[in-house]
């Protein structure tokens, strides 16, 4: 366990709740784990400066794999930056979200959303130029 670890609970049919189980190592480490969001696919996003990232707070994802989480996955640069990111959140059914940053010195919030990379398509015959 860390200074802070991320925790599920059940919550019982008549709304009271189980026992706190913590996430284990592939999400918690001896540092920070924080803003913890769940998609509606399962998949949990949360904040780490204790995984390796590019800065002190990034955001990573952990997806859940027979009943548990798997590996920690750092959601890259076009994200993360040098600086404190945190409270991922995506829209239900939507490829859009929020990130909060202290890039520009303070902390501000983001939008942003996801788009299908499409690849360039390349011409079947290449013929070489002198």
């Amino acid at each position: 366990t860390g200074s802070f670890d991320i925790y599920s609970v059940a919550v019982n049919e008549d709304g009271t709740y189980g026992e706190p189980v913590n996430l284990g190592s592939n999400v918690n480490t001896a540092h920070r784990e924080q803003f913890p969001f769940i998609a509606e696919d399962g998949t949990l996003y949360f904040t780490s400066d204790g995984h390796m990232g590019f800065g002190n707070l990034d955001v990573f994802k952990s997806e859940q794999e027979n009943g548990s989480f798997g590996e920690a996955q750092n959601l890259g640069n076009t994200l993360n930056s040098e600086f404190d990111d945190f409270a991922f959140v995506l829209r239900d059914g939507e490829e859009k979200g929020y990130l909060a940053s202290n890039r520009r010195g303070s902390d501000n919030l983001y939008a942003f959303s996801r788009e299908d990379y499409t690849p360039p398509v390349l011409p079947k015959e290449i013929s070489e130029i002198n």
